[in-house]
């Protein structure tokens, strides 16, 4: 029984898509893990049965609560799971008080053209901005 089938199965059988594991992730949290092209119709199907895109951990301002003071942008990347990008900001100059300026639509321009990592960025350029009183486009 392949992955797809598998899950299924489960939801046929009343699995529950939300529950949080332990590590305060549900199903398809810890399906993100695995390779997109091996869960793409997993992830379908998950969320056809209204599996949240978000885990608690993620929820609220748990970007902004983490700092006391402003971090580097790697770091935050780092935080996020989205350090893949950081060399497009860092090839650029962008440091982390000019990326808290960026817009969504900036963002794409400058090659995020996924929307997840896209997503992490706008909340930390909101939450950020917000604490740190720098003020974006997106605000």
């Amino acid at each position: 029984m392949g992955q797809e089938e598998t899950v299924r199965f489960l939801l046929s059988n009343g699995a529950k898509v939300n529950v949080i594991d332990k590590n305060k992730e549900n199903v398809l949290m810890v399906a993100s893990r695995v390779s997109k092209k091996k869960v793409t119709n997993v992830f379908k199907v998950l969320a056809d049965a209204g599996a949240e895109l978000m885990s608690p951990r993620r929820e609220g301002s748990f970007i902004a609560e983490k700092y006391d003071c402003l971090p580097d942008l790697h770091s935050l990347f780092k935080f996020l799971d989205i350090e893949k990008y950081y060399r497009i900001f860092n090839d650029r100059n962008i440091g982390i008080k000019q990326f808290l300026m960026l817009t969504e639509n900036d963002l794409r321009v400058l090659g995020v053209k996924c929307l997840g990592p896209r997503r992490k960025m706008s909340m930390a350029i909101c939450q950020l901005g917000n604490k740190f009183h720098i003020k974006s486009q997106m605000d």
